[in-house]
């Protein structure tokens, strides 16, 4: 367990790189995914994380113990999701781009077989195809333009959510929460002006 902890440690260290006042936004963002993933895939290594991104109770454990403390567990698990999620849309886009699976994300029969010739799994092919249905589902609803009601209050919560995260970020100062932080109201900012597109 020592070893470990070190280990996360050095990670931390590592991976808490400060960037310039200049770096734009978005390099801020691919930069702070980049170390994201280093420090994923080392979690994938040590069996922490599992190989679908997600987090068991006792791998938790595990990770308390070694210092991180529940917001950064917390955030680790979000920043995994995130990550599985963006490459099952890269599956996705290439199955559909490829012909194996229909514009609106099913599989028919002919692609079904195709898809088995090429190695993949009866369970596999359900898990994307039900990946597919989700995000069709969510590009939907993003999709809303925000004059509608309901919309309307997503971003009232949303601009909430901004002004708290602000609020957290103005009072800490570990720059490795504060990198985050800047990622998650970036991220907030971004699906707040998509919506309003």
């Amino acid at each position: 367990m020592l070893g470990f902890r070190k280990r996360k440690n050095n990670l931390t260290k590592n991976y808490n790189i400060s960037l310039s006042e200049s770096s734009s936004s978005r390099e801020r963002k691919n930069e702070a995914m980049d170390r994201w993933r280093q420090v994923i895939d080392n979690l994938k290594e040590r069996q922490i994380i599992s190989p679908d991104g997600t987090i068991a109770p006792e791998k938790k454990v595990i990770l308390r113990e070694s210092g991180w403390n529940e917001g950064q567990i917390n955030e680790l698990s979000r920043r995994s999701q995130e990550i599985m999620n963006a490459k099952w849309r890269t599956t996705i886009e290439q199955l559909k781009d490829g012909g194996y699976m229909g514009a609106d994300g099913s599989v028919n029969r002919i692609q079904r077989d195709n898809l088995l010739a090429a190695g993949w799994t009866d369970e596999q092919i359900a898990e994307v195809a039900r990946r597919a249905r989700i995000a069709n589902k969510q590009e939907s609803n993003n999709n809303k333009p925000f004059n509608n009601p309901d919309n309307q209050e997503e971003a009232r919560q949303i601009k909430a959510q901004i002004a708290q995260l602000e609020a957290r970020l103005a009072r800490t100062n570990n720059q490795f929460d504060r990198d985050n932080l800047e990622d998650l109201i970036d991220n907030l900012r971004d699906k707040l002006n998509q919506s309003a597109a």
